[in-house]
Formats: structure tokens, sequence, C-alpha cells
């Protein structure tokens, strides 16, 4: 959402005049948080008129961007402006005992078990549809659920691990010990990663690769070899690098990363009157930098740098966390604009404030090899490591390097083999390897920007060396639109068509007179 925000202001924004450029860049604190720094002020948010003894239990964010809640009042869907109400059944009252959990699937559906119900959110009647109703209920109760493509993963207060097909609903159960202690044990946690089921229990963590056995293998045990029902896992959290992060009954936030296991001791930021027996983690989630937020009941808000490997908790660093009382929090979620929502039992649900956007004015951009000569920026993308790439009406790219506040260009140098090979950018997208695709008035453009590569493509070969102005020019690339992973929309002025980037050929035309279906010619 920021970079949107970003890319829409810096178009307003950059085409003012000047001898120089001058460049404007907004920089959105929020949502970008590296290290807690700064001040982060929070004000409660009241779901609805009346709001009384509300808590929330779980949070999460489906890609369309809504942001929703679980709590004892039903279900809340916010959608940036106000919140909208349902509720599962009318006959059922939502308990203590019968907490509301959600996940979100790859496909970007939104699941949620209540008591012994699975529901499916249905985007098209705006309503919840019951998919599934476990029979065997005797006391049973379910403390976890996760999802993967193919399935719906529910665990139990007995031991049990559910695994239900989304498409034919059958059932398969997973018990986590076969033994008298089964019934003791709670799957309190359940998460998924590279085809493998992590599971956080009141005896330790353990981890079922679904892929290689049956229903019928136990589960590998991990750590905490004891059966005293005092090691509970709370919360898992796994990053893209495979990096697993925990929290225990104890001050500690743990950290597993191929087979080596470390661990962060928070017994410093909880309350004096605090015992280190009811410490614990009750919720994480990761923040837009996989640095860790945490709720907790003993040292209220953690914010855990995981650079530095530093916290900083609301009830110690009060001067950082302005509006939270150092209390108990039960859960707490950042959504991909960076805001961060944070509950407390009974007392309903904060939320971080928005602070205003800081501009930089950056005027005079002079390298003492080159300057930029040109008044307009036209687009803008930005790779992986956080640096933005603009193209320059008629002069080539700037580099911005937001660590280091540092400007580099790169520019068509006649007789230089390797260099960009057209000025006259007009369209940028980057792909995940770090390739921008540039639209230009000479084709399409791949610039391999680790390797400092070029490749140039042309829609129409035939048309390279003939002398057209613009509007003829049947080579003018006017804008770029993936489609996926491998595909590029490549819109000229004499036609649509696709690019194949891994194949790296253009397979398919589609005339702009008629939209007619067209086979290039080979």
């Amino acid at each position: 959402m920021w970079r949107v925000m970003l890319k829409n202001k810096l178009r307003s924004l950059l085409k003012i005049p000047n001898c120089l450029c001058m460049v404007y860049l907004l920089i959105l604190f929020t949502g970008r948080i590296s290290a807690l720094q700064q001040t982060i002020s929070f004000q409660k948010i009241p779901f609805y008129e009346g709001q009384h003894l509300l808590t929330v239990w779980d949070i999460t964010q489906d890609s369309v961007g809504y942001v929703w809640f679980a709590s004892n009042k039903g279900i809340f869907r916010y959608d940036g402006y106000r919140f909208k109400h349902y509720i599962l059944e009318k006959d059922k009252n939502i308990t203590w005992s019968s907490k509301v959990l959600m996940t979100i699937d790859p496909q970007g559906d939104l699941w949620i078990i209540f008591q012994h119900s699975l529901y499916k959110y249905n985007p098209v009647k705006e309503s919840f549809d019951l998919y599934w109703v476990n029979s065997y209920q005797n006391g049973m109760r379910f403390f976890s659920i996760t999802s993967d493509s193919s399935y719906i993963w529910l665990g139990n207060n007995r031991g049990a691990i559910y695994k239900i097909d989304k498409n034919t609903f059958e059932l398969n159960k997973l018990s986590l010990k076969k033994d008298q202690y089964q019934n003791k044990i709670l799957i309190l946690e359940l998460s998924i990663a590279d085809s493998c089921l992590w599971i956080g229990s009141n005896i330790g963590l353990y981890k079922y690769n679904y892929c290689k056995s049956d229903t019928n293998t136990v589960p590998a045990k991990i750590l905490f070899p004891s059966d005293n029902f005092n090691s509970h896992v709370r919360d898992l959290l796994i990053d893209d690098g495979n990096n697993l992060f925990f929290g225990t009954t104890e001050c500690k936030l743990n950290h597993l990363r191929n087979g080596m296991f470390q661990q962060y001791d928070w017994s410093n930021k909880k309350r004096p009157d605090s015992k280190l027996e009811t410490s614990r983690i009750n919720s994480m989630c990761f923040d837009n930098n996989k640095n860790i937020w945490i709720a907790s009941n003993s040292a209220g808000v953690l914010f855990f740098n995981r650079k530095s490997k530093q916290f900083s908790s609301s009830c110690v660093d009060t001067d950082l966390f302005q509006g939270l009382e150092p209390d108990p929090f039960e859960t707490i979620f950042v959504d991909k604009s960076g805001i961060v929502w944070v509950s407390r039992a009974s007392q309903g649900i904060f939320r971080s404030v928005i602070p205003p956007f800081k501009v930089t004015n950056y005027e005079t951009i002079i390298n003492p090899a080159d300057s930029c000569k040109n008044d307009y920026l036209n687009n803008i993308a930005e790779l992986s490591n956080g640096r933005l790439v603009f193209s320059i009406d008629n002069n080539g790219l700037l580099f911005f390097n937001p660590i280091f506040n540092s400007f580099s260009f790169v520019k068509h140098e006649k007789g230089k083999l390797n260099s960009l090979p057209c000025n006259n950018i007009t369209a940028i997208i980057c792909d995940k390897n770090d390739n921008l695709w540039l639209g230009s008035t000479a084709g399409l453009i791949r610039y391999d920007v680790p390797h400092n590569l070029f490749e140039q493509y042309y829609p129409e070969p035939d048309s390279i060396n003939n002398h057209y102005s613009r509007t003829q020019n049947r080579n003018y690339i006017s804008s770029l639109c993936a489609w996926s992973d491998s595909i590029l929309w490549v819109a000229t002025n004499y036609g649509i068509y696709k690019f194949n980037t891994s194949r790296q050929i253009f397979t398919e035309k589609y005339s702009t007179d008629s939209l007619s279906y067209i086979i290039p010619e080979k």
C-alpha cells in the first residue's frame, strides 16, 4: 500500500521545472520500522457504539487488504474507514472456552473455526458458509488452525490434529503421541513451511513432513523432551529464510534455524511485579522488515529488532509506547500498511497512530562525473534491497539508495558496448530476480542490475532501421504490465504484445484496431 501511495505522490510532485533535477522523495515511516528508535503512539479504536468487554483473539489480513478481527462479539472486518460486523451463529454464545480462530489459505480464502464448526467466507454473499461440523465433540475444543493449498489443519485439546481436504472434506486424524498422556496434550500452534507442519504444544515443538508421512506416523520432536506439560510453545513465526521463532512460558524468544537453537532473554523488560512462571508470549507477528512484535502478559507489547537483537517494551520503555498501559495484551498484528494492531482482554483493540508524511527535498543532484539535466521523472520502481529506480525523460535512469542517501545514473554511452541501449525510458517493471524490464522508444530492454548487463528485444524487428516519427514507431513501447512471473504485457503504438520473460521472446500480438488475435510470423 505504501509503495502505491509513494508512486502516486511522486508522479504529482516530481514534474517541477528547474535547471537541474529536483527530486521530492516521500519517506513513509509507517510500516518501515527497522529499529524502535522513534515514539509509537497508540489509540483505542471502537468497533461499534457502546462497545463493552470486547476481547479480540485473532487478527489477519486477506489478499484484498481487509483486516479481520475474531472476537467474543463476533467477526469484524475493517476496510480502512469503518468496521463491518458478522455473526457466525446467532444461537451460540462465544466464550473463552470456545475462541474464534482464523487462517488465510494460499488461494486467499478466509477460513474460521468456531466451537466445532468450520466456516469459509463467501465474498459474493458477504457471509460465512458452514463447511464442516465435528460430530465427535465430547469436551473437545480447537486451539489452533492453519492451511495450505489443499488442506485445513486444526489442533485440539486432546493431542490430535485434524487434516481436512478443502475439496472433498475428507477427514484424517493425526495423534501427537499415542500413550496414556494423549488427552492431556494441547495443540496450541500450527504453521506450515516447505511441506512441513510445525506443531507447538504444551509438551514441546514438533515437526511433521506430511508429504513423506502417512497419518499413522507420529511427528518428530524437535525441542523440549520433557513430558511435564509445562513447556508451552506459544505462537510460531517462519520467514522466507526458514528462520523459526516461537515463545514459551519463560521470558525468552526462541530462534531455530538449520538445527541451531538460540534464545533471546527479555526478563529485564517485564513488569517488576510479574513472576517468571507466569511470563509468556501470547501472540507474535512480523512487521514489513521482518522484525518481531510481541503481545505478552508480563511485559505488555514488545518489539524485537533482529539486527541489534534488542527488545523494547511498553512496560519499561514507556517513552517509546504512548497510549498503552503496562498491562497484559492478548493479540498483536502488523498489517501491510505497517499499522500495529494490539488487543487487551476485555478492553478492545488499540491501533498505532499514522504519522504524517515526512517530505525530504533532494535538489540539485550532481555527480562529479555526471549530472541530471532534465526536469521530469516519469516512472519509479523498487529493487529488493530497497533502492529506488527512476526514469528520467530522455536521460536514462536514476538510482537512489535510501540508506546512504546517494544517487547514481545509468545512461546510454555512445561507443560503449555495455550501456543502456536507449535513454528514453517509458515504463519500468522490476521482477523477483532484480531484473528491470524497461519500455523504451527502441523496444523492450532487460537490465540485469546485479550483473550490470543489458539485452534488447523488438516487437517489430523488421522496423528497427526505419526512421519513423514517434507516432509511427512500431517499436515504441508506451506501457508494461506484469501478468505473472514469466509473462509481460507490452503496449505499443501498433498493438498489444505478450512477452515470455523465461524464453525471452514475444509470443502473441493483439491488434489495436480490432483487438483480434494475431499469430506472429516466425
